[in-house]
Formats: C-alpha cells, structure tokens, sequence
C-alpha cells in the first residue's frame, strides 16, 4: 500500500515539522513546504531533467474503463512551479528503440506549496459519474482510484475536485456531486 499508516506522519527539518501532504486535513498553505509522493524518469519529461523528483499524487494505475490501458501517475500540480507546464499524467515512455521507460519507485520529498486548487479536464467526468454515482468518500479518499482529497480547497458548498479524474465530492456528506447533469 502506498501511503501505509507504519510510516513515519512527518519529519522535523530544520526546526520545523513538515507534514505529508495525504496527512493534511485543512486547505494547503501557498508557500508552505509538505511531504509529497515524487517519482523520477530516467528521461527528461515536460519539464524535468532526468533523476528530478516529480510530485505526483495516487498510485500507478490504468484507467481500462476510460480507454486508457498504459500505467501512469497523475502530476500534483500544487506542487509544480506555475512556470513549468505539464501535461495530464506521468506515464510509461516507449523509446525509439520499443523499450519501456517507467517511472521510479515513489519516494517522498520536500515540495513547496504553489496552488491549493486544481482545474482538470472534464472529458472524463460524465463516464465516471455514472460508474461511481452511488459511491461514497472513505477517509477522504476517492473510491475511484483511492486518491487522497487532503489538502484540496473546498468550495463554498464544501466540494472538492479529485485531483485525479475530476469527480466532485462533497467532503461533508461524502457523496458525489454531478458536474454534468
């Protein structure tokens, strides 16, 4: 399990304690340093040298149901400077030569706060709605890809915007929030 509850919830750095970011339960902070899951390419990718950390947030996951078959992460824009632009998700690369280039093992990094909020594309929504429509969040998670909502910005109704594929969640009742209807 990615985020397993037996390792450590924070590290003191330099006089400071710094949270996980799948631990925060208020907002994120603009400017404020958290612990972010990152991953590295062996290659440069949309912005990143090879070897850089790159924030990402869920587990590595195929998305069969919206016809995407090849394994990737989703970036955590929250945690990319606004001046690097990036596409949608992380992905296994396939070289010139036909050889796979996948995503090292997550590893957890301190990243500087950029935005608190998300926008995504909605593409995805209608599909999804109708698939996890009678679903409710679990520990602020959600039950599509199990993807973390901490942090995120309510809006005034108390919805949030999974990070992940755009459904919208209603943080006090749990249920899902029709963007599409």
């Amino acid at each position: 399990m990615l985020y397993s509850p037996t390792l450590l919830t924070s590290i003191t750095l330099q006089a400071m304690t710094i949270l996980r970011v799948t631990e925060v339960k208020e907002p994120l902070i603009i400017g404020k340093f958290y612990l972010v899951p990152c991953v590295t390419m062996p290659v440069d990718i949309e912005g990143f040298k090879a070897g850089k950390p790159i924030p990402v947030i869920g587990d590595l996951h195929a998305d069969p149901s919206l016809g995407v078959s090849q394994l990737h992460y989703h970036y955590d824009r929250r945690f990319i400077k606004p001046e690097i632009h990036v596409g949608f998700v992380v992905s296994v690369r396939v070289c010139a030569t036909g050889e796979e280039i996948h995503p090292k093992n997550i590893f957890w990094k301190r990243r500087k706060c950029y935005c608190n909020s998300l926008s995504l594309p909605d593409s995805f929504c209608p599909i999804l709605e109708a698939e996890f429509g009678q679903c409710r969040l679990i520990n602020r998670r959600c039950p599509h890809k199990n993807i973390p909502l901490n942090g995120l910005q309510p809006d005034s109704d108390g919805n949030v915007i999974c990070p992940g594929h755009g459904l919208k969640w209603n943080l006090a009742t749990g249920q899902l929030v029709s963007r599409f209807s």
